[in-house]
């Protein structure tokens, strides 16, 4: 059973625009996708591109790669963060982080820097009411306990509203998000002429 990997590399501005492109794609199990002037994602099956970065970071010991490793289990999402300069690798911090599906061409409509702040106020809700919660009755008899409510049976809504539009969020599994966008002014025209990217580092929630 094969196991997709996402590794997202930011690099400085306009290198990744050189041919460097094309000494990466002889890798077989390798696909390059959403090339930017500082960014690439590298899908991989069955193994991260870790050491293909180690090998450039040799190579070009000017730059200093920025390395996020993901894996396609969005509902665990488990990331890892890493700094390759000179050939050395260092892992900066590692943990879950969550994950926002929302159809593209609604977040395009969306005003520009509004889906972008929707995730971060969410995915801080979200972090403050997991946290564990301070027993608010002790019992003296184990059976009590166990007539408790199990509360992984419950979700949580989150919504944004305003007079053009409503913005839900929904939580399943650790990590996956589940946003849906409901444009109450059919006549507006919502635009934005930048897509939000998910990727940037400072957004990951741990």
């Amino acid at each position: 059973m094969s196991y997709e990997y996402y590794t997202i590399v930011k690099a400085s501005s306009g290198f990744w625009e050189k041919l460097l492109m094309k000494q990466i794609n002889k890798e077989a199990h390798f696909q390059i996708s959403n090339i930017k002037s500082d960014e690439i994602v590298i899908n991989s099956t069955n193994r991260t591109a870790l050491e293909e970065i180690k090998k450039l970071s040799k190579e070009y010991p000017e730059e200093v790669f920025r390395v996020k490793v993901a894996g396609e289990d969005v509902y665990e999402n488990f990331v890892s963060l890493y700094e390759y300069s000179k050939g050395e690798s260092k892992l900066v911090k590692e943990g879950l982080e969550y994950c926002f599906g929302i159809e593209t061409e609604d977040r395009d409509k969306l005003e520009k820097g509004l889906f972008n702040r929707f995730q971060k106020k969410v995915a801080d809700y979200y972090q403050r009411i997991e946290q564990p919660k301070v027993n608010h009755e002790l019992f003296f008899d184990e059976d009590q306990k166990d007539q408790e409510d199990d509360n992984d049976n419950f979700s949580v809504i989150i919504e944004y509203k305003t007079k053009k539009l409503c913005i839900t969020a929904k939580k399943f599994g650790a990590t996956y998000i589940d946003v849906n966008v409901e444009f109450l002014d059919k006549t507006e025209k919502l635009k934005s002429p930048e897509r939000e990217s998910p990727s940037d580092y400072d957004d990951v929630p741990f």
